[in-house]
C-alpha cells in the first residue's frame, strides 16, 4: 500500500526544524508542492531518500523516555498527596504526647489519653518516631501585673513567637495538594516545552522562593496590626480597663512569658466572656510549666470578676498552644477561616471555650 504527501510551503520549515534534531527521524526534502511516495509498514522508505530510518510518526520504534518520566511524576505527586494528611495528623499526636509527657503520668496512661483524643484517626503511633522528652532545667519564676517597663521585652516576645510559626506555615502548605500539583504541573509545562530540566528545576526553585516570601506576608500583617491597636499602649487597653488586665512571668529577672485578656464586647445573652490573648513563653523556658501556670491566672481572674466563660481562638498550627487548652478543660466550639489567604493554604481558626461549673 502507497501513501501520497504533499509538503505545503508553509509546513515545509517547520518539519525539517522537527525533524533535524532528531537523528533517528529522515529529513524532509524542501521543494514545496512536490509529491513523494512512502510505502507503510515496518521498512517504509521515503522514495527520494531510500537510506533515511522511518520516522517516529510513520510507525517506527518509539522512545518512551519522556512518557515514563512524565508517569513517575505523577506517581510520586499522588504518593506526596497521600502522605501529607497522615504527617499532619502525625504532628498533632507528637505534640499532645509532648504536652503530657510533662504531666505526672506513666507512659501507658500518656498512650491513653493520646490515643482517645486521637480517636478515630488514621495514625499509627509505633511508626512516629520517638522523642526523648528535654525539659529545660527548672528556675523559679513568678507571675505579676504589666508594667510600663516590660513593653520592650513584651513586644520582642510576641514578635518572635509569631514568626516561629512562618515556617510551619511554609511546610503546611507544601504538603497541601494543590500546592504538589501546581509545583508538578509548573515543572512538566516547562519541561515538555522547553526539553529543559535545569529550567523548569530553577523555575520551581523560584516558585518555592515566592511562596516562601508569601507566607510571612500574614503573620508579619498581625504584629503589625497588634501593635497598633491593644499593643500599642498595653497599659491602657488592658491594666487601666474594667475586667481586663495584662500579665507576665518573670525569671532571672527577665520577662519570659505573657498573657492578657479582654472582656468580650458582644458576649451571648446571659453570658458574660473574658477572651484571651497573646500566650506566649519564651522558647528558652517551655516545658516548665509556665504556660500552664499564666492560663491559670487568666482563668483566676476571670472567675474572680464573675465572668461566665473564658474563650480564645488560636490556629491548628499552634499545636503546643491547642493541646495545653484542651487539657486544662477548653472545649472546641467552632472553627472558620481568618481571610482568603488562610482558605488557600487550609489553616483555620479554632474557637475554643472554657466554663465554670457555676456558670
Amino acid at each position: 500500500m502507497n501513501l501520497k504527501i504533499t509538503v505545503y510551503p508553509e509546513r515545509a520549515s517547520r518539519l525539517r526544524k522537527q525533524v533535524n534534531h532528531r537523528k533517528d527521524m529522515c529529513s524532509i526534502p524542501s521543494q514545496p508542492g512536490r509529491i513523494y511516495k512512502v510505502q507503510t509498514g515496518p521498512q517504509a522508505k521515503i522514495a527520494n531518500n531510500p537510506g533515511a530510518p522511518l520516522p517516529l510518526w510513520s510507525g517506527g520504534q518509539h522512545d518512551y523516555t519522556s512518557h515514563v518520566m512524565v508517569f513517575a511524576c505523577f506517581v510520586t505527586f499522588f504518593a506526596l498527596s497521600s502522605s501529607a494528611d497522615v504527617w499532619t495528623q502525625a504532628r498533632e499526636t507528637q505534640s499532645l504526647i509532648r504536652f503530657y509527657q510533662h504531666q505526672p503520668y506513666t507512659s501507658s496512661e500518656v498512650l491513653g489519653r493520646v490515643q482517645g483524643r486521637c480517636a478515630g484517626r488514621y495514625i499509627c503511633l509505633s511508626w512516629m518516631p520517638r522523642f526523648e522528652t528535654q525539659k529545660s532545667p527548672m528556675v523559679p519564676y513568678h507571675i505579676r501585673q504589666y508594667q510600663d517597663s516590660d513593653r520592650e521585652t513584651v513586644v520582642d516576645l510576641f514578635t518572635k513567637g509569631m514568626e516561629e510559626y512562618i515556617p510551619d506555615t511554609f511546610r503546611h502548605m507544601l504538603l497541601l495538594p494543590r500546592t504538589l500539583l501546581l509545583l508538578l504541573g509548573v515543572a512538566l509545562a516547562l519541561l515538555l516545552t522547553s526539553g529543559s530540566w535545569l529550567l523548569a528545576i530553577v523555575c520551581v526553585f523560584f516558585l518555592l522562593l515566592l511562596l516562601r516570601l508569601l507566607v510571612r506576608q500574614p503573620w508579619k500583617e498581625y504584629v503589625a496590626k497588634s501593635l497598633q491597636t491593644d499593643m500599642a499602649d498595653i497599659t491602657k487597653s488592658y491594666v487601666n480597663r474594667h475586667g481586663a488586665c495584662f500579665w507576665v512571668a518573670e525569671s532571672g529577672g527577665q520577662v519570659v512569658g505573657t498573657v492578657g485578656g479582654l472582656p468580650v464586647s458582644d458576649p451571648p445573652m446571659g453570658r458574660k466572656q473574658l477572651q484571651l490573648f497573646h500566650l506566649s513563653v519564651s522558647s528558652q523556658h517551655r516545658g516548665q510549666g509556665i504556660a500552664k501556670a499564666l492560663v491559670r491566672t487568666v482563668l483566676q481572674f476571670a472567675r474572680d470578676q464573675g465572668y461566665t466563660d473564658v474563650v480564645l481562638d488560636t490556629s491548628i498550627l499552634q499545636q503546643g498552644a491547642l493541646a495545653l487548652y484542651l487539657a486544662m478543660g477548653f472545649q472546641k466550639t467552632g472553627q472558620y477561616f481568618i481571610s482568603v489567604f488562610w482558605r488557600l493554604v487550609d489553616i483555620y481558626s479554632i474557637q475554643l471555650k472554657y466554663s465554670f461549673p457555676s456558670a
